[in-house]
C-alpha cells in the first residue's frame, strides 16, 4: 500500500499537468476569465481537510461517504487531498486521496483552461504550463492561441513545457532525449521474437505513433530556452533541427501560408536567434533551404558563417547556400572570407595504381567558388574543373 506514488502539493508541481484532457470548444458556461476566481475559499478549504480525516474513520460507511463528498468536491478538494496523501500517518487514508487526486487534478486543470478560454482578450495571466515562453516565442495571436490549447492535449508537450519552467542545466539533456524520441517514433520499428528456445524466430513490426506538427513545434520552444551543450548533441538525431527535417508535416505546414504556417516560420526563427551550436544551425540550415524558406535559410547562413569555431564544411555549405540564394547579393559577405585559410574540408581522389590523392581545400576556395558561381561567371576560367553546371561544392576541384 505505500509503495504508491506520492502526488506531491499542486502548487507548481511539475507533474500535475500529466493526466488525460478533453478540452471542450469554448470555456465551460459562466467561467470567469480572472485566474483569481479559481481560488479555493477557507471554508471548501476545512471542509475538505475534514473529509479527508474521516476517510480513515473505524465505520466502513463512514470512510466511504467521505470518498464520496470529497470526489464531489473535484479541484475544491486537490491541496486537502495532496496534503493527506502525503503526510496522513493512516495508511487507508493516502491510499483513498492518492484514488481521489487524479480526478481532482484533471478537474483543476479543465477550470484552468475555461479560464484561460473566457480570457478572449488575454488581461490575466494564467498558471498553464510554459505559457509564458510559449506566447513568447509564438507570438500572441489567435493562431497562436489555438495551437497552445492544442499542444496541451499531449501529455508529453505538456511536460517538456512545464520542465521549461525548471533547472537550466538539465534541459539540454531533457531536450536531446526528447528529440531522439521523436526520431525513433518517425519509423517502424522490427523486433525479433524467439519461440521454442532458439529454434524458431519471427519478426514482428512494432506500430509507432507518429510524430505531430506540435510535438516539432513544442520541442523548438523549449529548446529556446536551453543552455548550449555540445554533449547533449552528440548526434544529429539528438538535435530538434533534425525534427525538422524528419516530421513531413512541419515541413508542409511551415511552407503554407497559413495562420499556423506564420507561427511555425516565427518559432523556427527565435529558435534560430538562440542557437550556437554549428549541427543545430547547419541542419536547420539544410531544411529551411529544401523547405523553400529563403529569408530563414540565409539566416541560418550568415550565422553559421560567422561561427569560427564550427566545423569547415559546414561554414563552406553556409557560403554555397548564400552564393545559391543570394546571387550577387552575396558579394559583401563572401568577400571577407577570401582571406580565411582554415582548412573546410580534405578531398580525396583515387588515382593510378591504387594510390589517393589528398586536396585540403581551405575555405577561401570555397569563398571563391562562390563568388565565382554568384556572379554568374564559369569556373572552368578561373582554374577550377567543374562537375556538373555551374553550381558549387566540394566536388567542384
Amino acid at each position: 500500500m505505500d509503495n504508491l506514488p506520492i502526488v506531491p502539493s499542486p502548487v507548481r508541481a511539475v507533474f500535475r499537468y500529466f493526466l488525460p484532457l478533453v478540452f471542450l470548444p469554448g470555456p465551460a458556461l459562466g467561467s470567469n476569465p480572472n485566474p483569481q476566481s479559481l481560488i479555493v475559499g477557507k471554508d471548501d478549504l476545512a471542509r475538505a481537510a475534514k473529509l479527508v480525516g474521516q476517510l480513515g474513520d473505524p465505520v466502513f460507511a463512514a470512510r466511504e461517504k467521505a470518498q464520496k463528498e470529497l470526489a464531489e468536491m473535484g479541484r475544491k478538494a486537490l491541496a486537502p487531498l495532496a496534503s493527506g496523501a502525503a503526510e496522513s500517518p493512516d495508511p487507508e487514508v493516502r491510499l483513498r486521496c492518492r484514488k481521489l487526486i487524479p480526478d481532482a487534478r484533471a478537474d483543476d486543470f479543465q477550470a484552468r483552461i475555461d479560464t484561460f478560454l473566457a480570457d478572449t482578450e488575454g488581461k490575466y495571466k494564467h498558471d498553464l504550463p510554459g505559457i509564458d515562453l510559449f506566447f513568447g516565442t509564438a507570438g500572441r495571436n489567435d493562431a497562436a492561441r489555438k495551437l497552445f490549447l492544442d499542444l496541451l492535449k499531449s501529455e508529453e508537450n505538456r511536460r517538456i513545457l512545464a520542465l521549461a519552467e525548471g533547472d537550466k542545466a538539465v534541459l539540454a539533456t531533457a531536450v536531446a532525449n526528447r528529440a531522439f524520441e521523436l526520431y525513433n517514433r518517425q519509423y517502424q520499428r522490427t523486433v525479433v521474437v524467439a519461440a521454442n528456445g532458439a529454434q524458431m524466430v519471427t519478426t514482428t513490426s512494432v506500430p509507432t505513433t507518429r510524430p505531430t506538427t506540435l510535438d516539432v513545434l513544442t520541442l523548438l520552444i523549449v529548446d529556446t530556452r536551453t543552455i548550449p551543450d555540445k554533449t547533449s548533441r552528440r548526434s544529429i538525431t539528438y538535435s530538434p533541427a533534425y525534427s525538422m527535417q524528419i516530421v513531413q508535416d512541419f515541413r508542409t505546414e511551415a511552407m503554407g501560408n497559413t495562420p499556423t504556417g506564420e507561427v511555425i516560420r516565427t518559432v523556427v526563427g527565435r529558435w534560430l536567434d538562440t542557437r550556437t551550436e554549428s549541427q543545430d544551425l547547419y541542419l536547420a540550415m539544410n531544411f529551411l533551404t529544401s523547405s523553400n524558406q529563403k529569408e530563414l535559410a540565409l539566416r541560418a547562413a550568415k550565422k553559421l558563417l560567422e561561427m569560427k569555431a564550427s566545423i569547415g564544411s559546414y561554414r563552406g555549405i553556409a557560403m554555397t547556400t548564400l552564393a545559391r540564394t543570394l546571387g550577387k547579393e552575396a558579394i559583401p559577405t563572401l568577400l571577407p572570407y577570401l582571406k580565411d585559410d582554415s582548412l573546410c574540408v580534405t578531398m580525396r581522389t583515387a588515382v593510378a595504381n591504387g594510390g589517393v590523392n589528398t586536396v585540403d581545400i581551405q575555405v577561401r576556395d570555397v569563398a571563391l567558388a562562390s563568388l565565382i558561381a554568384a556572379t554568374d561567371h564559369k569556373l572552368t576560367d578561373y582554374g577550377f574543373t567543374a562537375r556538373g553546371t555551374n553550381v558549387v561544392s566540394y566536388s567542384t576541384q
